[in-house]
């Protein structure tokens, strides 16, 4: 097995960090970059690792790309500090034998209401995880960002365990930041968007989510992350409306 460094980025992440880092502990080296927790997470963080860097805020990928530039090795195994790794993808990792592929998927099964979601789009929900940084690096956008890689990718065996929502007020919070995000970062592309289609995409997302990627199936769970996603859908349209409305007014 080719070692490997496990890059973690955190913020104020004390009940979740020790199961996240337990989960890694197979890792040749691990690697947290924290953006200035108020709470215990860093000092956790140290009983588990020397390479502990607190740094200013500056993105998603900025601070993962970060965290791979300080690594040993050049595979990097990327987690947040809401994931766990399962057993048996432990297992995929330390059992490949040859690295084929520059980077690898891994599915991702989220804890939502009490139960692991199956259903709306939410499993396998594949994402390369596992790369080699000379092949591969987190793009720069302002949230959901993913690693682009040179070459096809590998896909592992097992689960990344996704405890992302602390509780419903938790996500409508998240949808909140991760909406004004996107909708500064369409504004800066000059993207521009329409009250007729926020209303449609917002149905539609709805349906999408709860009968063509059967969210029905997971029970009262999947109408709600239905709602949730229609609603962020709303708000990133929203906001971005009132922003050309400012800047029209403005001129």
């Amino acid at each position: 097995m080719t070692s490997f460094s496990a890059v973690v980025i955190t913020f104020n992440e004390e009940h979740n960090i020790r199961d996240c880092l337990d989960s890694i502990s197979f890792a040749d080296e691990i690697i947290v970059v924290d953006s200035g927790s108020a709470d215990t997470t860093v000092s956790i963080a140290k009983e588990y690792t020397d390479k502990v860097f607190v740094i200013e805020w500056k993105g998603y990928a900025a601070s993962k790309n970060f965290g791979i530039d300080q690594a040993e090795h050049d595979w990097i195994l990327s987690l947040d500090a809401d994931e766990r790794v399962t057993d048996r993808l432990r297992d995929s990792i330390q059992n490949r034998s040859t690295d084929n592929y520059p980077g690898y998927t891994v599915s991702r099964r989220t804890w939502y209401m009490g139960r692991w979601i199956k259903g709306g789009g939410w499993y396998p929900d594949r994402k390369i995880r596992l790369f080699n940084r000379l092949k591969g690096r987190f793009q720069t956008v302002s949230v959901h960002e993913n690693v682009e890689i040179e070459g096809k990718t590998g896909h592992l065996e097992g689960d990344i365990l996704h405890y992302s929502y602390q509780d419903i007020s938790d996500h409508v919070q998240r949808i909140d930041k991760y909406s004004s995000l996107i909708s500064d970062n369409w504004l800066e592309k000059g993207r521009a968007v329409t009250p007729c289609r926020m209303v449609c995409r917002t149905f539609w997302e709805f349906i999408r989510s709860y009968v063509f990627r059967k969210g029905y199936k997971d029970g009262a769970p999947g109408i709600v992350l239905a709602g949730m996603h229609a609603f962020y859908t709303f708000l990133k349209y929203s906001k971005t409306i009132e922003q050309q409305i400012d800047t029209k007014d403005e001129q």
